[in-house]
């Protein structure tokens, strides 16, 4: 297990924003039995979907890393991922072994732990829907026994292993497929600024929440650097020294005024730790 007692977790905070504290990388089953030994540790994957809303911290944060970053062919139509991998490197397996059905999800930063927890989905495609099954500290579980939804699962315990379901098409293809999904997830949105994504989940399947915050009046409206992107109203932004406080606080003004002009309960994309 690699220890790390003084981290600086703005390093890896897709938003720019974090404190410093423990973060311990677990490697294997006994680092992970160490870990659980203690009630506040808390899994934080790849911090892209994570805010850090405190200075300071009880908690020992984890990420997951060794057999937990590997994957693993186990047949010819199933592969095995371990639920530290990032996506971008998962993606990258996927054209090598000429394996389609993901393609929609490039751009997504998280690891394969933290997506499927939460059903990232893009373009009309989820992490879910090529899933067999999970495996976490309480044994395996195939997808027919959890429930997921838009960017909901009821999965409650870090996910070590993900068994996918896998089809083949031409490299060629896979990539055409790929580099249009890139075009079109560019066009739309701040992929170069410091953000944690989409803010909000969509209230409905024809309620935005983009079209909500932009008809609020919040298209590039700031709190000091922390802004509503003008690109696309549901990321918000840190356009260098804003601050977790700054975060919050236009968090809670989006909140407030769409709910007083529209009677509508925006409910968050992110975690909030």
């Amino acid at each position: 297990m690699k220890i790390y007692k003084d981290f600086n977790f703005s390093k890896i905070s897709y938003l720019g924003i974090g404190p410093k504290g423990k973060l311990l990388i677990v490697e294997d089953e006994n680092d992970l039995k160490e870990v659980f030994q203690n009630d506040k540790s808390k899994i934080v994957g790849n911090c892209s979907k994570i805010f850090f809303a405190k200075k300071r911290y009880k908690n020992i944060f984890y990420r997951l890393d060794g057999i937990y970053g590997k994957i693993e062919k186990i047949s010819s139509n199933r592969i095995m991922v371990g639920g530290g991998v990032k996506f971008s490197k998962f993606l990258k397996f996927l054209i090598d072994e000429r394996i389609t059905g993901f393609e929609e999800l490039v751009g997504i930063p998280g690891t394969i732990g933290g997506m499927i927890k939460i059903n990232a989905g893009a373009f009309g495609n989820n992490i879910s829907k090529n899933l067999f099954s999970i495996i976490t500290v309480e044994g395996k579980t195939v997808k027919k026994d959890i429930t997921f939804s838009y960017r909901y699962s009821n999965i409650d315990k870090p996910i070590l292993f993900a068994i996918f379901n896998v089809e083949k098409d031409k490299r060629e293809v896979i990539k055409n497929r790929i580099e249009y999904f890139v075009k079109k997830r560019s066009s739309s949105q701040p992929l170069n600024a410091k953000t944690l994504g989409s803010t909000f989940k969509n209230p409905s399947m024809d309620i935005f929440a983009w079209k909500l915050i932009d008809d609020a009046g919040f298209r590039g409206y700031c709190i000091n650097d922390i802004c509503v992107s003008k690109k696309h109203t549901n990321f918000i932004i840190n356009k260098g020294y804003g601050n977790n406080s700054d975060f919050m606080k236009l968090i809670k003004l989006i909140k407030n005024k769409v709910f007083k002009l529209y009677k509508i309960e925006l409910e968050l994309e992110i975690e909030i730790v």
